[in-house]
């Protein structure tokens, strides 16, 4: 493959590449999904507690570290993880790729040694 054609691919991205952007994109949403609907969850029920007569002291007190905080930590969590993991997984992919091709010391000898012509 010539230094152009290695150019070009780079800046267009392999399917494995866009592949991973949009799985990393979707974990994102769904963390986002999630995250909407737990506080949604979370606003239904302190309503629905208030509305059966409890206080509300005692329905804050015990509902938003049962509820509110593991719904607002498991999603960030799980899914937000698993889209910066998709994401530092191809920047480090890269990273190697683009060290695999570096030329080394061996393959610039021969590029010098065969230019050199003998009398």
């Amino acid at each position: 493959m010539s230094v152009v054609q290695s150019k070009s691919r780079q800046k267009t991205g392999s399917p494995l590449e866009i592949l991973r952007i949009v799985l990393a994109a979707a974990a994102a949403l769904a963390a986002a999904a999630l995250l909407v609907l737990n506080v949604v969850s979370f606003l239904d029920s302190i309503n629905y507690y208030l509305a059966m007569g409890y206080p509300s002291e005692d329905v804050y007190k015990h509902v938003i570290p049962s509820q509110l905080l593991p719904g607002i930590f498991e999603p960030l969590a799980i899914y937000g993880g698993m889209a910066l993991l998709l994401i530092y997984v191809g920047r480090i992919n890269q990273r190697v790729s683009d060290y695999q091709t570096m030329p080394t010391s061996a393959d610039s000898d021969v590029v010098v040694d065969s230019g050199i012509k003998e009398p």
